[in-house]
């Protein structure tokens, strides 16, 4: 899995730096990935700030946290 990533980020960089080199910038598609990717990290974080909040809410809720002893 993170040797594709590693892919992925390699090509990702060398295709940036093509499109600055370039006069007319990146094409419509290209920016259109890069806001899906931006709309997929921002998920991912709010999921997993989502996830532990909820499980902090459930241990005060349960009673247990350390504090409660």
């Amino acid at each position: 899995m993170f040797i594709y990533l590693k892919i992925f980020t390699t090509l990702f960089v060398q295709r940036w730096q093509a499109i600055r080199e370039d006069e007319r910038g990146a094409s419509t598609i290209e920016y259109l990935l890069l806001v899906m990717l931006g709309v997929t990290v921002a998920g991912l974080a709010f999921i997993a700030i989502r996830t532990a909040v909820t499980n902090k809410d459930n241990d005060i809720v349960n009673g247990s946290n350390s504090g409660s002893k």
